[in-house]
Parts: C-alpha cells; structure tokens; sequence
C-alpha cells in the first residue's frame, strides 16, 4: 500500500551536508513538504521544539552529540517536547552492536547506508503501519522492542505457569515438584 506522506514533518540531522541533501531529496522525490534540517544533535534539539516533526532521520555517529544520546534525550528529558516522536537511526555500519544500541535507546528503525528511496519509504511505512506501543520503564523509554507478536504460537511453553494454564494437571505437579525442592 502507498501512503501520502506529503503532510508528514521530517527532521533531518546530519553532520555531513552531502548526505543531508541526499535525505531531503529522496524525501522531496516522496512529495514531502516539510522538510527542516539539523548538522549535529545539539541543533536538533533546538529544532524538535520549534518544528514539531512527526519522524527525524538522524545520524549514529556526530559531534558534539551523537544519534544515541539525541534519542535518549529525546525520549527520557523533561525538556523534550515529544518523546513519542518516531525516529530512524542511520548508519554506514550495520554492525549488530549498533542496531541493538540503537534500539536500546529508543529508535524505532535502523537504516543502513548508503540509502534509497525505497529503503527509506520501507522504514517510513514500518512507522506509519507499527503498532507497537509507547514504553515508559525506570531503564528504558521508546517503542516495545519486541517486534514479532506471533497470536498463533504453538510451540513448547516457555515458563511452567503458561503449561498450568493449559493443562491444571501440569499445574498439580509443578505445585509437587516445588514442594519437594
């Protein structure tokens, strides 16, 4: 399915102008509208307040504030204006530590570079067509990150209270099993 994404506000942070141009052209090619750009996170900040964008696009790695720590303010300080904004984390490297810190701090996708169009409206419709919910924990603040919610699993249980709903006979002997420890 194809969205108009034209009245969508896009947050741009990128410490490298070139690639900056690049997302708002690929951007522009999607018939976006509104467009607003930032060169490191510190400048990003300042602009979530005064644009109010609906995604930002920000790079892993800049100076003075890196991609991870823009999305840890974003979603964790009081200053932040809206901590439920989506956000894409880019990268040139794909390694997993990167994407499982970025997932850790709240990113909602992970886009590897170099970037296409059609990589990016990828990630873009994963946004518009998640469901997953907002999480406010003491250690974590960003979308569930758990993505694959199977409503038909039926493989083995995985802890022994789910076997005893299924079968109050498992329930009896996981109660004796306990009883002997």
């Amino acid at each position: 399915m194809a969205y108009d994404i034209s009245q969508v506000r896009f947050l741009i942070i990128e410490d490298n102008p070139a690639l900056a141009t690049l997302f708002r052209s690929l951007l522009s090619g999607l018939a976006v509208r509104h467009i607003a750009s930032a060169a490191n996170g510190e400048t990003g900040k300042k602009l979530v307040v005064s644009f109010k964008p609906d995604i930002i696009i920000t790079d892993y790695k800049m100076s003075p504030i890196s991609g991870i720590e823009f999305t840890k303010w974003l979603r964790t300080s009081p200053e932040s204006p809206d901590p439920d904004v989506a956000v894409i984390m880019t990268s040139a490297y794909s390694e997993i530590e990167r994407v499982i810190m970025s997932r850790d701090a709240g990113v909602n996708e992970f886009l590897v570079k170099p970037v296409t169009v059609h990589t990016l409206y990828q990630r873009i419709r994963t946004i518009i067509e998640s469901d997953r919910p907002f999480i406010r924990a003491a250690e974590y603040a960003g979308p569930c990150r758990r993505r694959n919610r199977r409503t038909t699993y039926d493989g083995p249980f995985r802890r022994m209270d789910d076997a005893a709903v299924a079968n109050p006979a498992i329930a009896d002997a996981a109660d004796m099993a306990e009883l002997a420890i």
